[in-house]
C-alpha cells in the first residue's frame, strides 16, 4: 500500500492536479456533487441515507470486534467503505451549506418551512427543506432510520395542488436549507463519524484518519455556526493529528488548520489556538523536512498571517527553516512541480513574516537577513531567468529587507542592489513595476551608501541605478517603451533627486533635467505647463514648438496625461537638486 510504503509519493500523488484526471475516485466524487446539484430532491435523502448506513454499520463492526477481541481489528474492506462515505460527505459540503443571509437572494425561515405550493416538482419533503413536521431537525441519523419514504408524500402533494388563473406565473423557490439543519447535519457528521476516527491511532486506519481531516477542511465554513465545544474539539484533534505516526495524515492535519484559520470570522480560533503556535511552527517545520508540499507551507503562511502581532519571537526560526526548505525544494523544483509550488510558497512566508514586524526591535532584521539574503541572492544571480517564478516574491522580501533594516545597509545587501540591476538588464525588465519600491528603498534609506558606494564592476551605484531607468527614457527607448513602464522608470529619477543632498548628482541633474525636457514633445496632447513655469522652461517650451490644446468645454489647457506629468516632476526635481539654475544651462 502506497500510504504506508511509500507516503510521499502517496502526498505527492494526492495533491497533484493533473491526478485528478487520471484517478476514479475524483470523477466520483464530481459525480455525487452534480447529481446532488442537479437532482437535489430525487437524490440527496436517499445519498444520505446510504451514506448514514454505511458509517453506522462500520461504527458496529468496531464496537463488536473490540468487545470480542479487546483489539480493534476492522475488515479492510469495511474500512475502504466509509473511506468511500467521508469522501462522498465531504463532496456535499458545499451542498450542505445554509443560504448566505448577507445575501441578495436570501430566504426568510418562513421559506424554508413553507415552499410554495403551486411548486409539485420541488415538493418533497427531504433533508433540504427545513424542520421536519414535528418540529424536529432533519439530521443524518433521522434519513437513515426513515425507511422508505413516506406515501403521505404524494397525496399531500395532489391536494396542495390549486387552480391557476389563465397568465398567472407560477414563482418555484430554490431548495436550501434552514440554517438549523445544515448545522445540526454538520455538527452531527463531525461529532459521530469523523472526530472519533481523528483520534484513533491503530496502524490499519491511518488513511482514514487522513481522510477525516480532509473531511474537517471541507467542511471549515461551518466553523463559525457549530457550538464552541464542537469547535474546541475539532481545534483539539486537528493539533493532535499533527503529530500523527502516518505523514499523510500530518500533511492533511496542516490543511485543516489551513482551512480552519482562514474561515474563522473572529478570534475564537485564533484564541485555542494561541497557546499552541510553537508546537505548530514545530510541527510544520518537521512536515516540511519530510515531503515538499505546498500545502503545509500554505498553512505556515496563514498562521504567520493571523497572528501577526506575535510572530516576532519566532522570527529568526521562521526564516533559517523557510530558508532550508526553499533550498531543498528549489533542488527538486525541475522534477516535481508539487516541489516548485512548495518553493514558492516557502519565499511567500518569508515576505509573510517581515510584514508581520512592525519595527526593528532588538535588531530583528539585522537577525534574519544572513538565512534571507543567499536565497535572494540565488533567485536574483540565476542565468536566463531559471528561477523566474521566485523572482516577484523575492522582490518582495527585498523591500521589507531594506525598508524594516537599519542603515548604513551590509555590504551582503548592496550586493543584492548590484544582482537586481543584472537581472533586471538581463530578463527581469518586465518587472520594473516591482522593482521600484526596493530601489527606492536603497536610495532613500541608505542615502550615503549610495552615493558613495561603487559595483564590483567599479560602477557607481548612482549610475547603476540610472541604467535602469534609460531602459525606458532613453532616446531610442521611449518609442518602445509603455506608458506605465515610462512613470515607473521617471520614478527612479524622482528617488535620486528628491532624496539626494543638494548638489550631490549635479551631474545626473544636468543630463536628466534636459533629457525630460526633450522627451515630454513626444507625449501625446500637452505637458503640464504649470511644471515648465516652475522650472522657468517657458522660452524652451516656446521653442520646443510645445502647442496649447483647448478644451472645448471649457477652453481649458489639456494636462491630464500621467507620461507627461512625470517626465515633468522628473524635470522639476533634477533642477531643484541642484546648485545652478537651470534655465541658462539648458539653453
Amino acid at each position: 500500500d502506497e500510504f504506508d510504503s511509500a507516503p510521499q509519493e502517496y502526498v505527492r500523488r494526492s495533491h497533484d492536479p493533473m491526478e485528478d484526471f487520471l484517478d476514479p475516485r475524483a470523477a466520483a466524487t464530481n459525480l455525487v456533487g452534480d447529481l446532488v446539484k442537479f437532482r437535489r430532491g430525487d437524490v440527496l435523502d436517499k445519498l444520505l441515507k446510504r451514506l448514514a448506513e454505511t458509517l453506522n454499520r462500520y461504527e458496529a463492526m468496531r464496537r463488536e470486534k473490540e468487545q470480542q477481541q479487546g483489539v480493534v481489528v476492522v475488515d479492510l474492506a469495511a474500512m475502504r467503505a466509509k473511506d468511500g462515505a467521508l469522501c462522498a460527505l465531504g463532496a456535499l459540503s458545499a451542498e450542505l451549506s445554509p443560504p448566505n443571509r448577507n445575501s441578495d437572494d436570501d430566504f426568510s425561515d418562513d421559506d424554508n418551512l413553507d415552499l410554495d405550493d403551486d411548486d409539485d416538482d420541488d415538493d418533497d419533503h427531504g433533508l433540504g427543506q427545513g424542520p421536519q413536521k414535528n418540529g424536529g431537525t432533519r439530521t443524518l441519523s433521522s434519513v437513515a432510520n426513515n425507511g422508505k419514504k413516506s406515501t403521505s408524500t404524494s397525496t399531500s402533494k395532489k391536494n396542495k395542488k390549486k387552480k391557476k388563473k389563465k397568465g398567472q406565473k407560477t414563482t418555484k423557490t430554490p431548495l436550501v436549507f434552514a440554517e438549523k439543519d445544515a448545522t445540526a447535519l454538520v455538527n452531527e457528521i463531525l461529532s459521530l463519524y469523523v472526530l472519533p476516527e481523528m483520534g484513533r491511532f491503530e496502524a490499519k486506519n491511518g488513511f482514514l484518519r487522513a481522510r477525516s481531516c480532509w473531511v474537517v477542511q471541507r467542511y471549515a465554513d461551518h466553523l463559525d455556526r457549530l457550538p464552541l465545544e464542537r469547535v474546541g474539539a475539532i481545534t483539539t484533534a486537528s493539533l493532535r493529528a499533527l503529530e500523527d505516526p502516518a505523514l499523510p495524515v500530518r500533511v492533511e492535519a496542516a490543511g485543516a488548520l489551513r482551512q480552519l484559520l482562514q474561515a474563522s470570522k473572529d478570534r475564537q480560533l485564533a484564541d485555542l489556538l494561541r497557546p499552541s503556535l510553537p508546537q505548530i511552527f514545530d510541527h510544520c517545520f518537521r512536515i516540511m523536512g519530510d515531503v515538499g508540499s505546498d500545502d503545509v507551507v500554505q498553512a505556515l503562511e496563514v498562521v504567520i498571517d493571523k497572528f501577526g502581532d506575535e510572530i516576532a519571537p519566532y522570527a529568526v526560526a521562521l526564516a533559517q527553516k523557510l530558508a532550508e526548505a526553499f533550498e531543498t525544494y528549489a533542488m527538486a523544483a525541475d522534477d516535481d512541480d508539487e516541489a516548485s509550488m512548495a518553493a514558492a510558497q516557502c519565499v511567500e512566508a518569508m515576505a509573510a513574516t517581515l510584514q508581520a514586524l512592525d519595527d526593528n526591535q532588538n535588531d530583528i532584521y539585522g537577525q534574519v537577513e544572513p538565512y534571507l539574503v543567499p536565497v535572494l541572492g540565488r533567485i536574483f544571480a540565476a542565468q536566463n531567468g531559471d528561477l523566474l517564478e521566485y523572482f516577484e516574491n523575492a522582490v518582495e522580501v527585498l523591500g521589507y529587507l531594506t525598508w524594516g533594516g537599519d542603515a548604513p545597509f551590509s555590504a551582503n545587501l548592496w550586493r543584492l542592489f548590484e544582482l537586481l540591476i543584472d537581472a533586471f538588464h538581463g530578463w527581469a525588465y518586465d518587472y520594473i513595476n516591482d522593482l521600484v519600491p526596493a530601489l527606492d528603498n536603497y536610495v532613500s534609506r541608505d542615502t550615503r551608501g549610495f552615493l558613495e558606494g561603487y559595483t564590483s564592476k567599479n560602477q557607481r551605484r548612482v549610475d547603476a541605478l540610472l541604467t535602469v531607468a534609460d531602459r525606458f527614457l532613453g532616446p531610442n527607448e521611449v518609442v518602445r517603451a509603455s506608458e506605465r513602464d515610462a512613470v515607473k522608470a521617471s520614478y527612479i529619477l524622482l528617488a535620486v533627486f528628491h532624496n539626494c543632498p543638494r548638489g550631490s548628482v549635479d551631474d545626473v541633474a544636468r543630463t536628466y533635467a534636459k533629457r525630460c525636457a526633450d522627451l515630454l514633445p513626444m507625449v501625446a496632447g500637452p505637458p503640464p505647463l504649470d511644471m515648465l513655469k516652475q522650472l522657468g522652461l517657458d522660452r524652451e517650451a516656446h521653442e520646443l514648438e510645445f502647442q496649447e490644446v483647448s478644451n472645448p468645454a471649457g477652453g481649458c489647457l489639456v494636462a491630464e496625461n500621467r507620461f507627461a506629468q512625470s517626465f515633468s516632476n522628473s524635470a522639476a526635481a533634477a533642477a531643484a537638486a541642484s546648485r545652478k539654475p537651470w534655465r541658462k544651462n539648458l539653453a
